[in-house]
């Protein structure tokens, strides 16, 4: 699935909406947007609600796999390494995407470069990173510290055990789980490592200390006080009304309690059947018109059942809710009546026939009265929780999510009015671009090499799992140039969920308004101070405003500092299948020296065309001189800007092996001094070379 561009709501356009309604709007907004072209869209919300996007996607169904390395050199260290660096494995693929069975021909792309990146080169990382959560409230993090992640690492610890068992039973066995295996060891080590991160009473206190900061600019203004200062209370209240029933929530509706496919199966046609009886804008959202493909891939794919494996995945699951909840709660007698979680998992895994896809597509298409109708014992067994899985969504709905919602959206609001946009928002696997260098870093006293070579990762090798390389790797080693680079770090600002997405090095061949070709980091980022901006250029919404509140902090610089700062506009064209840029509906902005509009060179267009930055009607282009904004509530953010640019001016001379970075207050928009060489820096925690704990 590729990104095709983004449309920003108002900021308060859904804030202060109830819940109902509001997924009501957003569920209308996706299905206008999608039945206006071919594009798929998805509202997404950043800052916990804070602000609401509407993402447009092209989707490629078409995708396939180009090579893939053998198992034991993608996981080559596996979690004694992951996380880690230096790292010594080759965990990466290539797929191409087809379109009427061929390759997709896309305008814009970066081409490969074999010789990879080099010490002190400016990269960037786009992709779709996992999540975070640095803007929750200290009472929400108190919350994962003592719930969420022991929790986590107790269920799944305990899995992933039954999992290892499982595959001493035989290689086909060992086969069916060891991606299961890896995906448990990967989160166990993300849950243990966030856990000891909360524990750090120091890293603690420095949260405490910025929300009692906040919290105490809002009291002092009577206005935001009003509005806001009894958020951080309404989150508290929340989060006792989740205790209550954290539990059942988690086993029943959350599924700890029914893993499996099969279970899985029967509830999605027990659910989504029923809710295809209402409207649109009423449905979870798992089951609006928009998603609907998706749920429907899934179902009716015909995925490969075990029965011995799946009897393990519900008996393991069954007894973990008779655990949690207790043998006398009425949903486990219910659910168990007097027989044992494997026994019953066993008989309902033998006289079931969702493993066959054609019968799942027949309850599907008969709707609610097939699947009422339906004696399976797996279908009968999600009907019967069904009524309290439903009540324990709805209660949660109304008195857990609902309210969190909305005090977050008013902490988010206070933050707005209190600190800018300077603060980055939460990851919310949605598309990001993130900006560093390939920089090592000092821990303990000594010097951390940005990369490691292949002849290091033969030495590593130890013959045995999970340091033993595959025999065409040993065959090979006399071929190899020991030297050769192999994986690297950066200070890229990522989530380990970034792992599969691709880094772009700056020294690419990028093409200026006036069709000249640059190299990027060479002849723009090298030694100087830039400002960039990434848009499309037949976007008419984020990105013409993105370019008016660039030319609105450049026009509040000194003409000295103009020309000390470049402003470039990095651009793609949202025309996947055009072979030439289009036409923007925006008025170009006049040449500039110290503004610069850049794309990529693609194959689909061999001659570079003039192209010039979008700036809308009336708006002041990238050379005007307008004087900035007079509204009250607007002229300060881009006047911290223009402060933040001036400091980054001001650092031209930085002290040995040092570097000096602005970010702007504009989200999507970085300000950087490049500076090769760079040493002393934290270390790396991040998947892949990544950096760590978010995305920007």
């Amino acid at each position: 699935m590729l990104v095709w561009g983004t449309m920003p709501f108002s900021r308060c356009f859904l804030c202060h909406t109830p819940p109902l309604a509001r997924k009501a709007v957003l569920s209308r907004l996706e299905s206008e947007c999608e039945a206006a072209g071919d594009l798929s869209c998805e509202s997404v919300s950043l800052y916990h609600g804070g602000e609401y996007f509407l993402y447009k996607y092209r989707r490629y169904d078409d995708v396939r796999l180009v090579f893939a390395p053998e198992l034991p050199i993608a996981a080559f260290g596996g979690d004694p390494d992951n996380f880690n660096f230096p790292r010594w494995n080759l965990d990466m693929s290539f797929l191409r995407v087809y379109e009427d069975g061929k390759p997709a021909a896309t305008l814009d792309f970066f081409p490969w470069r074999a010789a990879g990146a080099d010490e002190g080169e400016a990269v960037f990382v786009s992709g779709h990173p996992g999540s975070t959560d640095r803007l929750l409230s200290v009472a929400e993090l108190q919350s994962l510290r003592s719930d969420y992640l022991p929790q986590q690492l107790i269920y799944y610890s305990e899995l992933r055990g039954r999992m290892l068992e499982w595959a001493q039973t035989s290689p086909e066995a060992a086969r069916q789980v060891q991606q299961r295996i890896l995906g448990y060891e990967n989160g166990i080590k993300v849950w243990r490592n966030r856990l000891s991160s909360l524990a750090d009473q120091e890293q603690m206190a420095r949260k405490v200390e910025a929300e009692q900061a906040l919290r105490a600019a809002v009291a002092e203004d009577a206005e935001l006080a009003a509005a806001y200062a009894g958020a951080w209370d309404d989150v508290e209240r929340a989060l006792a009304a989740w205790q209550t029933m954290a539990d059942d929530y988690r086993y029943v509706e959350g599924g700890k309690g029914f893993q499996g496919s099969l279970f899985g199966w029967a509830k999605t046609l027990v659910r989504g059947t029923n809710e295809l009886q209402k409207p649109n804008e009423e449905r979870l959202r798992a089951y609006r018109e928009t998603a609907l493909p998706r749920v429907e891939q899934r179902l009716f794919a015909a995925t490969p059942v075990d029965p011995g494996f799946e009897t393990l995945l519900l008996s393991f699951s069954l007894d973990k809710l008779r655990e949690a909840l207790g043998p006398d709660d009425p949903v486990v007698k219910q659910v168990l009546g007097t027989e044992s979680p494997r026994a019953l998992a066993g008989r309902l895994v033998a006289d079931t026939r969702l493993a066959d896809p054609a019968y799942r597509e027949e309850l599907w298409q008969g709707g609610p009265e097939a699947v009422a109708a339906s004696d399976d014992p797996m279908i009968a067994l999600a009907r019967s929780v069904e009524p309290y899985a439903r009540a324990l969504r709805q209660r949660y709905d109304d008195e857990v999510e609902a309210p969190m919602n909305q005090a977050n959206e008013r902490i988010a609001q206070a933050r707005f009015a209190v600190l800018g946009t300077g603060v980055y928002p939460d990851a919310t696997f949605t598309l990001r671009v993130t900006y560093g260098a390939v920089e090592g870093w000092v821990e303990k006293g000594e010097s951390v090499y940005p990369f490691t070579t292949m002849g290091r990762t033969f030495e590593r090798a130890t013959g045995e799992d999970p340091f033993r390389l595959p025999q065409s790797w040993l065959d090979a080693r006399e071929q190899i140039d020991p030297e050769t680079r192999y994986n690297f770090v950066s200070t890229t600002d990522i989530t380990g969920v970034n792992s599969g997405s691709p880094v772009c090095f700056s020294n690419v061949e990028l093409v200026d308004q006036d069709g000249r070709s640059l190299k990027f980091y060479d002849e723009v980022l090298k030694d100087n101070i830039v400002v960039i901006s990434f848009i499309f250029t037949n976007c008419q919404s984020a990105c013409p405003l993105m370019t008016r509140n660039l030319t609105m902090i450049r026009d509040m610089l000194r003409e000295d500092e103009r020309r000390a700062i470049q402003f470039v506009s990095n651009a793609s064209s949202t025309n996947a299948r055009s072979s030439s840029p289009p036409a923007s509906p925006h008025r170009s902005a006049p040449r500039s020296t110290s503004w610069r509009a850049l794309r990529s060179t693609g194959s689909a267009c061999p001659t570079p065309r003039p192209w010039s930055p979008p700036s809308p009607t009336g708006w002041p282009s990238a050379a005007s001189s307008t004087s900035p904004p007079t509204s009250p509530t607007t002229p300060n953010r881009w006047r911290r800007s223009a402060r933040r640019c001036r400091a980054a001016s001001a650092a031209r001379s930085p002290a040995p092996n040092g570097r000096r970075a602005s970010r702007s207050a504009n989200r999507g928009v970085a300000a950087t001094r490049y500076h090769p060489r760079v040493r002393s820096r934290a270390p790396a925690t991040g998947k892949s070379g990544g950096r760590t704990a978010g995305d920007r």
